[in-house]
């Protein structure tokens, strides 16, 4: 083999190396991303199994969004995810929580929030900030399985107290809230 034939082949093997540990380290910080997402779902859930009378679901789901929480507001803090990983997988209601170090998204150009991406969080400890979180998704889950009643009729009463029950069933089921673990 010909000195600059072992060299292209080396110098092939380096780089596809390189390559494969990038993507890994990519892949944890977006696995790292994902847990503020199921952080936030699995407290969402927790409300419906609660609004629909489900404690054991809502005990097991609740502890889920905590494991999740506590990882995810640890790797905030550390910034162990990226820009680029937050903007496409933490849900916006979470972002909102955090401390901003830049322009809020809704005023700039998608370009300027990456930028603007929160650093740490906003609040005097983590579990401060956990319950900011766990509140906002409980009080968005009662928003969502709440009766749509404008005549406000419906919605108060034994009759109104069964169809939330039965909206945050549905919640439950459509929002594959059994596969959350």
């Amino acid at each position: 083999m010909t000195p600059l034939r072992r060299l292209t082949s080396t110098s092939l093997l380096v780089f596809l190396t390189l390559l494969g540990s990038i993507s890994i380290s990519f892949g944890q910080t977006d696995e790292k991303a994902q847990l503020g997402h199921l952080m936030y779902s699995a407290f969402q859930c927790s409300a419906f199994a609660g609004m629909s009378d489900n404690e054991k679901k809502q005990a097991r789901l609740f502890e889920v969004g905590l494991r999740a929480g506590r990882e995810f507001l640890d790797a905030v803090n550390k910034g162990q995810i990226t820009d680029e990983a937050k903007s496409k997988v933490v849900p916006y209601a979470v972002m909102r929580l955090l401390r901003f170090t830049g322009p809020y998204p809704d005023l700039v150009e998608m370009s300027e929030f990456i930028k603007g991406l929160p650093k740490e969080l906003e609040g005097p400890s983590a579990d401060f900030v956990h319950g900011r979180i766990f509140q906002d998704a409980t009080l968005s889950a009662y928003e969502m399985a709440k009766v749509a009643d404008p005549s406000n009729v419906l919605s108060k009463g034994l009759m109104g107290k069964a169809r939330t029950k039965s909206n945050a069933q549905t919640k439950y089921s459509t929002n594959n809230c059994a596969l959350l673990k």
